[in-house]
Parts: structure tokens; C-alpha cells; sequence
């Protein structure tokens, strides 16, 4: 559960933390994170205050690790745990959420493709493994095929939480569609930021400045964050998608990937809700189970 500390509260804990501070103001939040804007002398900075550090710290690996002037990582300038809640302090980017940028969505989508393609590029050696790394780089699995497998092993979800026989039948068939789909490894391993959209991309207006929330990330198929954007559907990303759908028109190998991970992705997602730690609509996630489904059943 996120905390619901009082902004002089917070403030405290930062100055705590880095020393005074101006301008304290509340920014909008993530699921698991209350966040304010403050100034340091004429520096601008975020202050993440929440139950854990594990994301905190896994932001500041992928900044050490991952940031460059083509994929722009904020730096994370302090993390401190008091008591019960941490504190992470970042360098604020220029520019707002993409989702808060007015005008076309479309006038971005060339800016956030090169960040989706970027991330392909990315040298990922400071990692070891597949799946979602730690904050030292270590993912847990041998390749990225298990990874995509787990989802149908005993311990990934106590599917018994689901009562219903037909969203149970939608579980099997979505288990079934990710075995028939999940690819032998792919030819590098990719970083893959693991919530890819609006919410996690800061935009002056003009490009992206900041890509924020690393606490998802992975090592695979850089494919698995268009997924990522296919699955969700999102109004200020539909240009990209569009783009996306054009460029691969030709490609089975790509669309065969893309229903996998979707329905991976919907697996994820469904196994967080159904043990509290997710706020998604599941009635809504097992309806998109259902249509990835037959989607993929069409591609056999």
C-alpha cells in the first residue's frame, strides 16, 4: 500500500536526507510512490517517497548502467530508508508525463520509436541473466524462453483465486498460446524497460527528456516493450502503435512474438491483481486474456 504521508512531512525527510530544500511541491504519482518537485539552489529535483527502496535502487543501476544522451535515465542522487518508508531523490527532467503534453500525439511518435529503438541497442554486460534484474543486474533466468514459461509453472500465480470455469478455460488458453509463441532466445539480450508508456516518458514538447520507472525492467526481446504498448492501448500512444503496425506488416516472425508477449504480459499483470499488489480491473484483464487468445489461435 502506498504511503499517505503529509507533504511537510515528506519534506522533512528529504531535508533529512540532502539538506534544505524550496519550492516543495506535489507532482503526479505512480502506484506506489507519493512524488514532489522541489529546489536545491537553482537545481531541480523529484523526491519519491514509498514503502520500499527495491525500485528506488533498481532506478539507480539502470541509470549508472543504461543512461546515455540517446536514452536519458535521470540521475539518482540520494536513496535513504527511515524507519518504515524510503526516500528517493532524482534530478527533475524538463517537461511533463507524455500523457500531460497537449497537442498531437502523433508529433512524438518518431521521438518515442527512437527511444524503443534505442533500447534494443543498449549494451545490457553489466547484466547477467534474463527476465527482471535486481539492482546489482542479476536476472534469475538461464534464457529469455524460460522467462516467458514461467507463467505456466506451478508457484507464478495460485490460479485457484480465479472461480469462475470461464475465466479459468481463458488462463489455460492464454498459458497455452505463450508455450505455442514464446521464441527460442533472440540474438542479443535487450533491455526492455518493462512499463513502457505515457505515464514513464517525460516530454518537453518536443522530445523525450526523461525515462523514468525502471522498477519493471528486464533483459530479452526489446519486443516485449511494444508489446507493452499494444496491450494497454493507450490514447497518446496509438500513433506509435500505428507506426509500429505499418513497418511490420510483412512480418509473421514479429507478429508471432508481439500476441506471445501480450499475452505474457496479461498473464503478469493477472497474477499481480489476483494477489492484491495490482489495482487493474481483472474483469477487464480476463477479457483481454480472452481476445489475445483468439488472436493468437488465428496465427497458428
Amino acid at each position: 500500500m502506498k504511503t499517505q504521508l503529509p507533504p511537510r512531512d515528506i519534506q522533512a525527510l528529504v531535508e533529512r536526507a540532502i539538506g534544505a530544500v524550496s519550492e516543495f511541491e506535489p507532482l503526479p504519482e505512480g502506484l506506489e510512490s507519493q512524488t514532489f518537485g522541489f529546489r536545491q539552489g537553482s537545481a531541480r529535483y523529484v523526491a519519491r517517497v514509498g514503502r520500499t527502496a527495491h525500485g528506488y535502487h533498481k532506478d539507480a543501476f539502470a541509470w549508472r548502467a543504461f543512461s546515455s544522451a540517446a536514452l536519458p535515465i535521470p540521475e539518482i542522487v540520494s536513496i535513504e530508508t527511515f524507519g518504515e518508508v524510503s526516500v528517493c531523490v532524482s534530478r527533475r527532467a524538463a517537461g511533463v508525463r507524455l500523457r500531460d503534453v497537449a497537442g498531437d500525439p502523433g508529433a512524438l511518435a518518431s521521438t518515442v520509436l527512437d527511444i524503443l529503438a534505442e533500447l534494443g541497442r543498449t549494451d545490457t554486460g553489466a547484466t547477467t541473466g534474463y527476465g527482471s534484474f535486481d539492482a546489482s543486474g542479476v536476472a534469475p533466468f538461464r534464457t529469455w524462453r524460460d522467462y516467458l514459461l514461467a507463467a505456466a509453472a506451478p508457484g507464478f500465480c495460485d490460479w485457484t483465486l480465479v472461480r469462475e470455469q470461464a475465466d479459468r478455460r481463458r488462463i489455460e488458453a492464454a498459458i497455452g498460446a505463450v508455450e505455442r509463441l514464446a521464441p527460442a532466445d533472440p540474438a542479443a539480450r535487450g533491455l526492455i524497460h518493462g512499463d513502457f508508456g505515457s505515464a514513464n516518458l517525460i516530454s518537453d514538447g518536443r522530445a523525450i527528456t526523461a525515462v523514468i520507472d525502471w522498477d519493471r525492467a528486464l533483459i530479452g526481446d526489446p519486443v516485449y516493450d511494444q508489446a507493452n504498448l499494444f496491450f494497454w492501448g493507450e490514447t497518446h500512444l496509438r500513433p506509435v502503435v500505428a507506426r509500429l503496425t505499418a513497418e511490420h506488416a510483412a512480418d509473421a516472425d514479429w507478429a508471432h512474438r508481439l500476441a506471445g508477449y501480450q499475452l505474457r504480459i496479461c498473464l503478469q499483470e493477472l497474477s499481480e491483481t489476483l494477489a492484491g499488489v495490482n489495482p487493474v480491473d481483472v474483469q477487464w484483464l480476463f477479457s483481454r486474456c480472452a481476445e489475445l487468445a483468439e488472436q493468437a489461435r488465428r496465427l497458428d
